[in-house]
């Protein structure tokens, strides 16, 4: 079993009828099982990131994070501590056009070399948002924002104040093949560029 940590920004559409949205990640600490300095480093990674897209997400979202990080054991999914990372500013998006459908999200998929049981291991990631002068006439993403994606998501690889690495959980399930839980490092993000992606259901 490893310790990890899960990082959550809440943000809303701009139309009451949305919601709020939840974008969370995983990641490895530097120092288990867990600091404020780990938790301080992970959600300025991820508002690196989110800021890096401000243009592409639809004028009137805003990313909050949520400064409480909690620790998991990701064999078990018990929670093992919680720690309090330094709030990092918020980040109010700019992206132009009508909204599309509250459920059309931008879909990153994120890449690990770990096999558990016959498969690799790999995850999704939905981004909400999504408007007309960011959907081509074909309806797909703009190339040149999917780039912008790709590039904000893979700089949470490096760079940064500590050791701390971002990770795709298997969750615990004693229904599957493998029914202990575990983490794998993420070695790539790549935004799917052909489709939108459509959530239907956020995990806790």
């Amino acid at each position: 079993m490893s310790t990890i940590m899960r990082a959550r920004t809440t943000y809303n559409l701009p139309i009451p009828s949305a919601g709020t949205n939840l974008f969370q990640t995983y990641w490895r600490p530097g120092t288990s099982p867990g600091s404020n300095a780990d938790a301080t480093d992970i959600l300025a990674r991820v508002r690196a990131a989110l800021n890096a897209i401000l243009a592409v997400v639809s004028t009137g979202v805003v990313f909050t994070p949520v400064t409480e990080v909690d620790a998991i054991d990701d064999a078990t999914g018990a929670i093992t501590g919680t720690f309090t990372g330094t709030a990092p500013a918020l980040v109010t998006c700019t992206g132009s056009g009508d909204l599309m459908p509250a459920q059309t999200a931008w879909l990153v998929k994120a890449t690990t070399n770990l096999i558990v049981g016959p498969r690799l291991l790999k995850g999704r990631m939905f981004l909400g948002g999504v408007t007309e002068g960011h959907n081509t006439s074909l309806g797909t993403p703009v190339a040149g924002d999917v780039a912008s994606f790709n590039t904000a998501f893979n700089g949470m690889l490096t760079g940064g104040a500590t050791a701390s690495f971002p990770v795709i959980w298997h969750r615990p399930n004693p229904l599957a093949a493998v029914p202990v839980g575990t983490s794998g490092p993420i070695v790539n993000f790549a935004t799917q560029a052909n489709f939108w992606g459509s959530q239907r259901h956020r995990r806790p």
